[in-house]
């Protein structure tokens, strides 16, 4: 035999179950796009260290070594990489995009002596889009390649004092 009461906490009981619910979704969903981000972050910060280790080899090479960038690994947020010479002068209208030439502008009016600048591509974000890397020299200023295919087919030759960046 049922109470008079029992019927009337149903409800109640459904309505916590669909709260609950809804809290594991949203927060579920939240550390999923937290998860995405910081594989992008990731990603990108391989993608700097395979760079300075190839300069690195490259620059400890005899003079005249060419290195190219085998296995390198690039994240799918990333539209363009971009050398340039901060202390030369520079093209602005190869970057494209005003967003672009503004970052490298302040950067270069500030004498941040960033050289090395990512693109991301339309509508992404990235942590980090200007580094520094040493004993590195561009052909072109700025030298910038598309990575939409995955790859960085550019040539890095030891010079002596440098490792000059120049495309293939």
């Amino acid at each position: 035999m049922k109470k008079k009461g029992e019927a009337l906490s149903q409800p109640f009981i459904y309505i916590f179950v669909i709260f609950v619910a809804a809290v594991i979704i949203i927060f579920g969903s939240k550390i999923v796009v937290d998860l995405l981000k910081l594989e992008t972050q990731v990603e990108t910060n391989i993608l700097i260290k395979s760079i300075e280790n190839r300069i690195k080899s490259c620059y400890n090479l005899d003079k005249g070594s060419t290195c190219y960038f085998e296995n390198t690994v690039v994240s799918n947020e990333i539209n363009k990489i971009c050398f340039v010479n901060p202390e030369e002068n520079i093209e602005y209208d190869k970057f494209g995009d005003e967003l672009t030439i503004f970052i490298v502008k302040n950067s270069v009016e500030n004498n941040e002596g960033f050289n090395l600048f990512l693109i991301p591509k339309q509508g992404k974000e990235l942590d980090k889009t200007k580094h520094f890397l040493i004993n590195i020299v561009s052909s072109e200023n700025p030298l910038c390649e598309d990575l939409s295919d995955g790859k960085i087919n550019l040539i890095l030759e030891n010079e002596g004092q440098v490792v000059r960046v120049r495309k293939e």
